[in-house]
Protein backbone atom coordinates (compact mmCIF):
# COMPACT_ATOMS: atom_id res chain seq x y z
CA UNK A 1 0.00 0.00 0.00
CA UNK A 2 1.10 2.97 -1.20
CA UNK A 3 2.20 6.14 1.47
CA UNK A 4 -0.96 8.49 1.93
CA UNK A 5 1.22 11.19 1.02
CA UNK A 6 2.94 10.22 -1.83
CA UNK A 7 -0.98 9.42 -3.03
CA UNK A 8 -2.66 13.46 -2.28
CA UNK A 9 -0.80 15.50 -4.83
CA UNK A 10 -3.10 12.83 -6.98
CA UNK A 11 -6.46 13.53 -5.04
CA UNK A 12 -7.84 15.77 -8.10
CA UNK A 13 -9.68 19.17 -7.57
CA UNK A 14 -13.26 18.33 -7.95
CA UNK A 15 -13.40 15.06 -6.30
CA UNK A 16 -16.45 14.10 -4.32
CA UNK A 17 -15.34 13.00 -1.06
CA UNK A 18 -18.78 12.50 0.32
CA UNK A 19 -22.16 13.58 0.57
CA UNK A 20 -22.07 16.69 2.79
CA UNK A 21 -24.91 15.40 4.94
CA UNK A 22 -22.82 12.49 6.71
CA UNK A 23 -21.26 14.67 8.95
CA UNK A 24 -22.92 16.78 11.06
CA UNK A 25 -21.31 19.70 13.41
CA UNK A 26 -19.38 17.85 16.11
CA UNK A 27 -18.64 14.45 14.17
CA UNK A 28 -15.81 13.40 12.27
CA UNK A 29 -15.53 10.86 9.81
CA UNK A 30 -13.22 8.64 7.78
CA UNK A 31 -14.25 8.12 3.85
CA UNK A 32 -11.89 6.00 1.67
CA UNK A 33 -11.35 7.28 -1.91
CA UNK A 34 -10.24 5.25 -4.77
CA UNK A 35 -7.62 6.78 -7.13
CA UNK A 36 -7.84 5.03 -10.27
CA UNK A 37 -5.86 7.66 -12.47
CA UNK A 38 -3.06 7.14 -9.92
CA UNK A 39 -1.90 3.62 -10.84
CA UNK A 40 -0.13 2.37 -13.65
CA UNK A 41 -1.77 -0.70 -15.77
CA UNK A 42 -2.12 -3.91 -14.17
CA UNK A 43 -1.75 -2.36 -10.80
CA UNK A 44 -3.87 -1.91 -7.53
CA UNK A 45 -6.01 1.05 -7.39
CA UNK A 46 -4.76 3.30 -5.08
CA UNK A 47 -7.13 4.57 -1.79
CA UNK A 48 -6.57 7.70 0.02
CA UNK A 49 -8.06 7.59 3.48
CA UNK A 50 -9.37 11.05 4.21
CA UNK A 51 -10.89 12.45 7.70
CA UNK A 52 -13.75 14.37 7.37
CA UNK A 53 -15.24 16.62 10.14
CA UNK A 54 -17.31 19.32 10.81
CA UNK A 55 -16.79 22.18 13.74
CA UNK A 56 -19.69 22.86 16.23
CA UNK A 57 -19.90 25.93 13.97
CA UNK A 58 -20.64 24.14 10.86
CA UNK A 59 -17.46 24.84 9.67
CA UNK A 60 -15.69 21.98 7.35
CA UNK A 61 -12.11 20.52 7.66
CA UNK A 62 -10.50 17.67 5.47
CA UNK A 63 -7.25 16.19 6.37
CA UNK A 64 -5.31 13.04 5.76
CA UNK A 65 -6.09 10.69 8.00
CA UNK A 66 -2.51 10.32 8.38
CA UNK A 67 -0.31 10.53 11.90
CA UNK A 68 2.38 12.62 10.95
CA UNK A 69 4.65 10.64 13.51
CA UNK A 70 3.52 7.00 12.39
CA UNK A 71 2.09 7.52 9.01
CA UNK A 72 -0.66 5.08 10.50
CA UNK A 73 -4.49 5.78 10.03
CA UNK A 74 -5.46 8.44 13.27
CA UNK A 75 -7.83 5.57 13.93
CA UNK A 76 -7.42 1.50 14.64
CA UNK A 77 -11.13 0.78 14.67
CA UNK A 78 -13.43 1.85 12.30
CA UNK A 79 -15.35 2.51 14.46
CA UNK A 80 -12.94 5.15 16.28
CA UNK A 81 -14.21 8.15 17.64
CA UNK A 82 -11.82 11.13 16.46
CA UNK A 83 -12.90 14.10 18.01
CA UNK A 84 -12.48 13.68 22.22
CA UNK A 85 -13.97 15.93 24.77
CA UNK A 86 -10.98 17.62 27.18
CA UNK A 87 -13.53 19.65 29.57
CA UNK A 88 -12.51 23.37 27.76
CA UNK A 89 -11.67 22.07 24.32
CA UNK A 90 -12.20 19.20 21.88
CA UNK A 91 -9.33 17.78 20.07
CA UNK A 92 -8.68 15.35 17.28
CA UNK A 93 -6.68 12.54 18.90
CA UNK A 94 -4.10 9.96 17.44
CA UNK A 95 -5.17 6.34 18.85
CA UNK A 96 -1.81 4.89 18.51
CA UNK A 97 -0.06 7.31 20.60
CA UNK A 98 -2.79 9.21 22.00
CA UNK A 99 -1.54 12.55 20.70
CA UNK A 100 -3.67 15.57 20.04
CA UNK A 101 -4.50 17.66 17.31
CA UNK A 102 -6.36 21.04 16.48
CA UNK A 103 -10.02 19.69 15.16
CA UNK A 104 -10.25 23.73 13.08
CA UNK A 105 -6.15 23.94 12.08
CA UNK A 106 -4.89 20.69 12.19
CA UNK A 107 -1.85 21.55 14.32
CA UNK A 108 0.27 19.59 17.02
CA UNK A 109 -1.46 20.16 20.32
CA UNK A 110 0.46 17.99 22.67
CA UNK A 111 4.23 18.85 23.75
CA UNK A 112 5.50 15.73 21.46
CA UNK A 113 3.47 16.74 18.39
CA UNK A 114 3.59 21.21 18.83
CA UNK A 115 5.00 22.43 14.98
CA UNK A 116 3.57 19.35 13.04
CA UNK A 117 0.28 19.38 11.72
CA UNK A 118 -1.95 16.82 9.99
CA UNK A 119 -1.92 17.44 6.05
CA UNK A 120 -4.99 19.86 4.83
CA UNK A 121 -6.88 19.06 2.02
CA UNK A 122 -8.68 21.75 0.49
CA UNK A 123 -12.69 21.17 -0.04
CA UNK A 124 -16.21 22.83 -0.48
CA UNK A 125 -19.57 22.02 -0.23
CA UNK A 126 -21.22 22.15 -3.57
CA UNK A 127 -25.04 20.58 -4.38
CA UNK A 128 -25.09 18.67 -1.34
CA UNK A 129 -21.45 17.22 -1.68
CA UNK A 130 -17.96 18.06 -0.04
CA UNK A 131 -15.22 18.41 -2.71
CA UNK A 132 -11.77 19.46 -3.55
CA UNK A 133 -10.88 22.30 -4.40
Amino acid sequence: MSDALFLLPHLRSGTTVCEASLVSAGQARSVKIALPHAVAAGDEVPVIDLLVLRLADGGLRVYLNRCPHFGLPLNVRADYEFLNDEGDEVVLRCQHHYMDFSPATGEGLSFECRGDALSDVPVTERDGQIVTL
